[in-house]
């Protein structure tokens, strides 16, 4: 049972990868000098925003796209979640309440009362249940998702006390529960279940519980969602809402001065400048909540666990988050596995150390001077060539000499999933906000080791304590333990602990409410300004 969910679960990640009125309020607007000021502004209701996505949607069916950026940027406009836990604690949506039991098995989930999906339909219990179950018998192909249902590569069960309450219970202790499953995004069961429509009519559909709804979908050109006014809170202030497709960065950045879309996330020093010194933009900067990492495959030259380890000794990561990002403005050196959003995050956690010298010795002792090591990375995404480059030049002080391959997101992906010895390392990342979610992937042993990234027992171990209790302290310290036994398999290496930043036109405001998960959490919060 526990292979064929593997399976399918590794099947999973190749999947998601290829994929106003008017009153007074006191906004914060960042100065030429970086500043933050505050400048008293008016909330103007309705108007338009628009946004910049890469490509179409392969589904209106929120799961489906779970852990694709641009999907999850639309589709939480049009869909709500149970809850979202982060950093800053727990916001509720569609859920009234959620419960966890003492010996962390079990959550109750109260849906609020009233709840209506976008057809007018009510929202109960059986769509709560349905969406679990969906998830499971559909999970090649839900994405990320899949994850939340699963403990210890084990289903978790749901069932219905009334009709608006559900029991969730997991086959061992998973204190985190509120997070991988309060942030479902329910589908409705009276469309998803139709067995006289295809999967193509029921997307078209669209039918969400969320602040927007479908409005228009031009294939290739644009989305275009407009506010849900039967909605169960304050509806949004923006009377639509737009997502055009533009994959091209370089038409994104002209698109956004001449004014067709409305923000714009910013990679690079100099564009940062030019739009900080300007005071027709305002500057959204927060901690992005990621880590990004180096990842060492155990299926070729670096089986042999001293090879790997000559390999991270020789790393420099502070020089190289430094020649990659520049300044702090865009990232810092990850402390650990855990970013600086985490609830598991110590600012006195240390990462590997460089030496150089010893080094130098395993190399010449593992054979590593006699060999080439095959790197991959992901050319669609900033920053990893130059990441790659700074790695090779470190590696090559060292001895050991380093090919790079950069391949499209869908290969990259590909290669990931499998240990076949045709890569022996890869920058990837993975998102870390409050509870450890998305890093599990990477540091449990058998789903990590199922892409042959080589990870102790220990870890399931320190994993599963973290998880037995519902008391923060001890589920802080027990994570100590997560990042020090897997240390000891010289497998991933945390390197940058990464900022988001972007602009945004000076008549917009309300993305700093929630940080950065204003962006996929709240389109209420959106509204133009005067």
């Amino acid at each position: 049972m526990k292979k064929r969910i593997l399976s399918m679960f590794l099947c999973g990640i190749m999947c998601v990868s290829l994929l106003t009125g008017c009153g007074g309020t006191k906004e914060s607007s960042t100065s030429g000098d970086g500043e933050k000021k505050e400048t008293k502004t008016e909330v103007v209701k309705g108007g338009n925003m628009s946004f910049a996505i890469g490509g179409d949607l392969k589904s209106f069916n929120y799961s489906m796209c779970s852990g694709n950026d641009d999907s999850e940027m639309v589709l939480s406009s049009i869909y709500d979640s149970l809850c979202s836990v982060t950093s800053d604690g727990v916001r509720y949506y569609l859920a009234d309440s959620m419960e966890m039991s003492d010996d962390a098995t079990t959550l109750t989930i109260k849906l609020k009362d009233g709840l209506k999906w976008h057809d007018g339909e009510p929202i109960t219990a059986d769509d709560l249940i349905f969406t679990i179950n969906y998830i499971m018998q559909n999970s090649s192909s839900c994405g990320t998702d899949i994850l939340r249902v699963l403990v210890d590569m084990k289903p978790v069960t749901a069932e219905k006390v009334d009709d608006l309450t559900v029991k969730v219970t997991a086959p061992a202790p998973q204190a985190s529960m509120m997070y991988s499953i309060g942030e479902i995004h329910p589908l409705p069961q009276h469309i998803w279940a139709d067995d006289a429509k295809t999967d193509e009519e029921k997307s078209a559909l669209a039918v969400g519980s969320g602040p927007y709804k479908l409005k228009e979908y031009i294939p290739g050109e644009k989305i275009v969602v407009e506010r849900f006014d039967d909605y169960y809170r304050e509806p949004g202030s923006l009377d639509t809402i737009e997502f055009k497709i533009i994959p091209d960065l370089n038409s994104r950045e002209l698109s956004f001065e001449n004014g067709d879309i409305n923000f714009l996330r910013i990679t690079d020093e100099q564009t940062l400048k030019k739009y900080k010194d300007s005071k027709d933009y305002r500057i959204f900067d927060k901690p992005e909540g990621r880590i990004n990492f180096l990842a060492l495959k155990s299926g070729g030259a670096l089986g042999d666990i001293k090879a790997r380890e000559a390999v991270v000794k020789a790393l420099n990561i502070s020089e190289i988050v430094a020649g990659v990002y520049g300044d702090s403005d865009f990232a810092v050196p990850a402390k650990s596995m855990f970013s600086r959003l985490s609830y598991f995050y110590k600012d006195k956690n240390t990462n590997y150390e460089q030496d150089l010298e010893d080094a130098k010795k395993l190399v010449t002792e593992t054979g590593l001077d006699k060999k080439t090591l095959v790197y991959a990375y992901n050319s669609s995404r900033d920053g990893m060539e130059e990441t790659a480059l700074m790695i090779q030049q470190q590696l090559k002080e060292a001895g050991i000499k380093v090919e790079l391959k950069g391949m499209d997101a869908a290969g990259f992906f590909q290669a990931q999933a499998v240990n076949d010895g045709s890569v022996d390392m890869m920058m990837s990342g993975y998102a870390s906000n409050g509870e450890e979610f998305h890093s599990r992937t990477f540091y449990l042993s058998y789903t990590a080791g199922a892409m042959g990234f080589e990870m102790p027992i220990d870890v399931d171990a320190a994993w599963a304590e973290t998880e037995s209790t519902n008391d923060m302290n001890a589920r802080k310290q027990a994570a100590d333990k997560v990042f020090e036994a897997a240390k000891k398999a010289y497998t991933i290496v945390p390197i940058s602990d990464t900022n988001y930043i972007a602009a945004m036109q000076s008549n917009y405001d309300g993305m700093d409410e929630y940080g950065l998960n204003t962006l996929f959490e709240d389109y209420t919060k959106l509204h133009e300004v005067k």
